[in-house]
C-alpha cells in the first residue's frame, strides 16, 4: 500500500514556490508533508511542530494555503479507504490530521462527500 504522504523538495524560486509558501529553505506544505511523511503515525506529529513550521514561513494555518491543506487531509482519506473501511486508529488519527491542519468544519465535510462520491 502507497503511504499517503511523500518527501518532496519544496519549490526554490517563482510563482510555485510563493504559493506553497516557499522562503529559500523550502516550503511550507513540503516541511508539513514531511513532518508527516517521517512519522510511523499521524497523532505522533505535534501541533507545535507544525505551528512551528508555519511560524517560521509567516503563515498563519488557519487562514492561508486552504486548499493545500484540504488536499493533504483527502491524501489520507482516500489512504486510509483503500480496504473500504476507517479503523478506529484512522478515525483519530483522522481528527488529530484537522487539527494539525487547522480545518474547519466546512473544509472536512466537503473533502469527506467528495471522496465519497469518488468512492
Amino acid at each position: 500500500m502507497a503511504q499517503p504522504f511523500e518527501l518532496r523538495d519544496a519549490p526554490k524560486d517563482g510563482p510555485l514556490a510563493r504559493l506553497f509558501g516557499g522562503r529559500g529553505s523550502g516550503g511550507i506544505v513540503a516541511e508539513i508533508e514531511s513532518l508527516l511523511a517521517h512519522a510511523p503515525r499521524v497523532r505522533e506529529v505535534s501541533p507545535e511542530s507544525v505551528a512551528e513550521v508555519a511560524a517560521r514561513h509567516g503563515v498563519d494555518l488557519g487562514v492561508r494555503l486552504r486548499t493545500a491543506r484540504r488536499n493533504l487531509y483527502r491524501r489520507f482519506l482516500e489512504h486510509c479507504l483503500t480496504d473500504g473501511a476507517l479503523s478506529t486508529d484512522e478515525s483519530a488519527d483522522l481528527v488529530h490530521l484537522r487539527a494539525l491542519l487547522r480545518l474547519e468544519n466546512d473544509d472536512v465535510e466537503r473533502v469527506h462527500d467528495d471522496v465519497a462520491i469518488a468512492v
